[in-house]
């Protein structure tokens, strides 16, 4: 499944997970996948980890439908235009907030509500890249025109990764399963016990699901190998604080 592609500056192209996520969109039905039963919820007693693959996406998918919000940080140290790291929380009414930095070029905090869009770059970024905002709106909010809320070229699209990962686990962009799902062992992500799934996307990239064993079943980590993309989550189902930024703090020209 590929993977946002914001604009140049922070475009995720070619760094793999292209496995993860579409984002701002729900994948078809799972082609082929198994459905979690109505009566084995993802805390039945039986050990999550002891469960056939296609039964723990399937439990991890519909916690993923049941979640609130989720904040994740994600690194991508191969990035073409120098090492991308950011963290964003982002909610199940696609309210955001976050930011990121792109090594060389700046960095910019990006809010958004269900009705509007803001970037805050620094003066870096400005400078890198000047079709981004004139020099005068380095520290300020810009409301993004409103075409970028669901573009999956722009920066907001760092607002729908984090969701859309935990609903979309071991899935394709058109709902089918991926290649060689399977179980690759367990590993503790943050102290929690996870099991460790694995499958190859339809562009032959190779991704690694970390999902809690513990309580509901949440995706703590997910990544492409080494170089590439790194998610890691945390946050699940608190409250993302999108208050609109002050007056005197919004870019005027």
């Amino acid at each position: 499944m590929r993977v946002v592609r914001p604009l140049a500056v922070i475009a995720l192209a070619g760094t793999g997970l292209s496995g993860l996520a579409a984002c701002g969109s729900d994948p078809e039905p799972a082609k082929g996948a198994s459905a979690p039963a109505a009566s084995a919820p993802a805390s039945a007693a039986v050990a999550l980890q002891s469960l056939p693959v296609e039964e723990i996406v399937a439990r991890t998918r519909a916690a993923g439908e049941q979640l609130m919000s989720t904040t994740y940080t994600v690194s991508m140290p191969g990035h073409p235009e120098g090492a991308l790291t950011g963290t964003f929380a982002g909610d199940s009414v696609r309210g955001c907030r976050g930011g990121y930095r792109n090594e060389g070029k700046g960095s910019a905090e990006i809010l958004r509500t269900n009705a509007e869009a803001w970037l805050k770059p620094d003066a870096d970024l400005v400078k890198a890249a000047p079709e981004i905002a004139p020099a005068a709106a380095a520290g300020k909010w810009i409301r993004l025109p409103a075409d970028n809320y669901n573009n999956p070229k722009s920066f907001v699209s760092f607002c729908d990764l984090g969701m859309a990962v935990q609903k979309q686990v071991g899935l394709n962009t058109d709902g089918t399963v991926g290649r060689n799902l399977a179980k690759a062992g367990t590993r503790q992500v943050g102290g929690v016990a996870a099991v460790l799934v694995t499958m190859t996307d339809e562009d032959g990239t190779p991704v690694t699901y970390a999902i809690a064993t513990e309580g509901s079943p949440r995706v703590l980590s997910a990544d492409s190998g080494p170089g590439q993309m790194v998610l890691t989550f945390t946050g699940f189902d608190q409250k993302v604080e999108t208050a609109l930024p002050p007056a005197g703090q919004v870019f005027q020209g």
